[in-house]
Formats: structure tokens, sequence, C-alpha cells
């Protein structure tokens, strides 16, 4: 895996390993949703891959780089409320609740102005 071991004391290593689980297992998660929403538009087996995959790469491979960025991106960033509306009304449970959940979660990270954030809040409840 190429991991680089640094010491932690016994305080810091439950958020530690949180922290890793988070970067692992919830992108998993995220995977697993990407992927039924594909097969829910027809696409199947290798295609689903071919597509999703450099998605991720690429997003790893710039927080990498850059580190986290200071904004969400796509819809979330330029406070599109049609398009995230839309985005709920295609949506599937439990992946709906993902959605908003995620979304709401992007708020808690991104240095967005006020009107942005109330219109995100607003479109995802």
């Amino acid at each position: 895996m190429g991991l680089h071991p640094i010491p932690v004391t016994a305080d810091q290593k439950p958020l530690f390993h949180v922290a890793e689980m988070l970067a692992s297992n919830f992108v998993v998660v995220l995977g697993a949703a990407a992927e039924r929403l594909l097969e829910r538009a027809g696409i199947s087996g290798r295609e689903i891959w071919q597509t999703l995959a450099p998605v991720f790469a690429a997003t790893l491979e710039n927080m990498r780089r850059r580190g986290i960025p200071e904004e969400p991106g796509g819809p979330l960033d330029r406070a599109e409320e049609a398009a995230i509306r839309r985005h709920l009304d295609v949506l599937p449970e439990p992946t709906r609740d993902l959605y908003r959940a995620l979304s709401r979660a992007a708020l808690e990270f991104a240095d967005l102005p006020e009107d942005r954030r109330r219109l995100i809040a607003a479109a995802v409840e």
C-alpha cells in the first residue's frame, strides 16, 4: 500500500483510526452508490469502472497534490439549486439520503459565501 507509519499517542489513536477508516471504507460506500446508479442507467460490467475509476483516481491525485479544495465543486460549489433538486428527484433511497448528508457535510468544509450556503442547505432538505 505504500503506507508511511507515523507515531501516535494513545489519545491520538482513535482519531487516527477513524480518519483512515473514513478515507478507505466510506470511499467504498461511495463507489458502491455510484455503481448502482450507473447500473440503473443501463451501464454494466467493466464499463461502470472504466467510467468511475478515472474519476476516483483523479480526485485522489488532486487531493494528494493540492490538499482538500476549499470549494466542493459541481452544482454545490455554484449553488445550482435546480441541478441539486434534479439530482434528488432521480436518486433512489437510501442514496438520496447519502447525497443530502454529504451535501450538508460539504458545507461544513467549504469556503462559500453565506447566500450560497443557504441556497444549498434549502435545496438538499
